[in-house]
């Protein structure tokens, strides 16, 4: 995904999600020019301090490299997680206990 989301879409799609099924159609059609024919897929959240479930485009994106033919061979969770007491980002209202 090289390239910039408003060169695959225009701005008033309904759905903010939208593009990302458009890459991974573009995706599927760059993999099947090349020849490949299966995937192993790896997803990642924002993790650290941050959400580490997955955003509601990812599993829209996985069924659309199904939808399109693609094999789909492991799925992957490589979402980072701190090994130690990173903190969250703390605002001044609510940081003080």
């Amino acid at each position: 995904m090289d390239r910039l989301k408003g060169e695959q879409v225009d701005a008033n799609l309904p759905s903010r999600f939208d593009y990302l099924l458009i890459y991974e159609y573009d995706i599927a059609e760059r993999c099947k020019q090349v020849g490949n024919s299966a995937l192993h897929v790896k997803l990642r959240a924002t993790g650290g301090t941050e959400t580490k479930t997955l955003g509601p485009g990812a599993q829209s994106a996985l069924r659309a490299l199904a939808r399109s033919g693609m094999k789909i061979g492991r799925i992957e969770d490589v979402t980072s997680i701190p090994s130690d007491c990173t903190g969250r980002k703390k605002g001044r209202c609510g940081g003080r206990l």
